[in-house]
């Protein structure tokens, strides 16, 4: 059974949410209402907006990939160039051995 404050706290989330509702669809009619451009042009605004937001999530993961194939290969490079410079030290190491 709900306490009295939990009862209240329910009460105020429900009152919260239909008013943060009607407020965006009074927003959206007023929006509609009164916009300076006619329909057929506020209408392909909104279906190209939509389309942006709808390919931003694919662009941004493509650029992630793209970012990760970079610094992979940055790596690779970085890690290869310390190999040569390693075995070269190690054959310099190896003849100064021989010499004494």
């Amino acid at each position: 059974m709900k306490t009295r404050t939990e009862k209240q706290s329910t009460k105020k989330r429900q009152s919260f949410t239909t008013g943060s509702m009607t407020g965006f669809i009074a927003a959206f009619v007023m929006t509609l209402l009164f916009t300076p451009v006619n329909g057929k042009t506020f209408q392909k605004k909104t279906l190209n907006q939509a389309a942006v937001l709808k390919n931003a999530p694919t662009k941004a993961v493509a650029a992630y990939r793209g970012r990760q194939e970079k610094f992979k290969e940055l790596g690779r490079s970085t890690y290869e160039q310390w190999t040569e410079e390693k075995n070269a030290l190690k054959e310099e190491a190896k003849r100064a051995a021989r010499r004494q």
